[in-house]
């Protein structure tokens, strides 16, 4: 994979609908405290994590013998209408209903404004990003079988985005073990898998993604239907200094603000079905959670 590929895959998995506005997702909170930065950047924690935690299988058929693959795995997230607009209790005693990093894009007005913030970058709230579905695609290889084994890898090597965006890196292992081995005469192929993935992307913010689950599937010729249920968890962690001014004052003080957002899905249900036209593997899924996310894969394998 040449730089350019990687470029480009880099910046489509950093949600590139929203990143490719030129105002960067940092320099939208860097006006306002840590409660709204907080409210602001849920619904990106929640659409990020979800797509982390997706595409780990296709299958759960992991017999032993050569099974190589490498492709790509895309993600598209759903945004509800929930996820577009956020309360926020102002500095100056109002409470404001205003948009979410996926809401609208036109700038809203603070309300009790002081004259003396008139013009100032604290009278208007940062503009969300106007999108409905978040994309986001990730590299996938992996190997096996060996005793009902295979290893799978998520991997981007740290390259600059350009545009201020800073530097991103991608790391993800995860392992998928046969359960039905130990269940003579079973209809169905039954898998378990786990998988751990880290993100980050410059000094702004770094993830993190874990899930376990089981999984059953059945093919039929080329065709494989596949299901299965999972746990699982994520938390991005977001470092920045704002210039902002605080609850109950008039005049802006520069903070350095570190926190964590943990993501809101703990459980998930997929459904999906693979496609194997010899050395070409497709797959599609939907995972029904809290943040929904449809997945598709595309690659070469055996």
């Amino acid at each position: 994979m040449n730089k350019t590929v990687v470029v480009v895959v880099s910046a489509s998995l950093l949600l590139g609908a929203c990143l490719a506005n030129a105002q960067s997702l940092e320099e939208r909170v860097q006006s306002y405290g840590k409660s709204y930065g907080t409210g602001y950047l849920q619904p990106f924690t929640d659409a990020f994590g979800a797509s982390l935690n997706s595409g780990w299988y296709s299958t759960a058929d992991v017999s032993n013998g050569i099974s190589i693959y490498i492709g790509v795995k895309a993600m598209a997230m759903p945004i509800p209408d929930g996820s577009k607009s956020f309360s926020y209790a102002n500095p100056f005693g109002a409470t404001d209903v205003v948009p979410t990093v996926f809401g609208d894009k036109t700038s809203k007005p603070v309300t009790n404004l002081p004259a003396s913030l008139a013009g100032t970058p604290y009278s208007t709230y940062a503009p969300g990003f106007g999108v409905s579905f978040a994309p986001m695609f990730v590299p996938q290889i992996s190997a096996g079988n060996i005793f009902g084994t295979r290893l799978i890898l998520r991997y981007l090597p740290k390259v600059s985005l350009g545009g201020g965006y800073g530097e991103i890196n991608l790391f993800g292992v995860g392992a998928q073990h046969s359960i039905s081995q130990y269940i003579p005469l079973v209809p169905l192929k039954i898998a378990a898998h786990v998988g751990y993935q880290n993100l980050s992307l410059g000094d702004f913010l770094t993830t993190s993604a874990f899930s376990i689950g089981a999984e059953a599937s059945k093919s039929f010729a080329m065709f494989t239907v596949y299901g299965g249920v999972a746990y699982e968890k994520s938390t991005m962690s977001f470092s920045y200094t704002a210039k902002y001014v605080p609850q109950g004052q008039t005049a802006a003080i520069a903070e350095q603000f570190n926190f964590d957002i943990d993501g809101t899905n703990s459980v998930r249900a997929t459904l999906g079905f693979a496609l194997s036209l010899g050395l070409i593997k497709i797959n599609a899924d939907y995972s029904l959670a809290s943040q929904p996310v449809a997945c598709l894969g595309f690659g070469f394998g055996i």
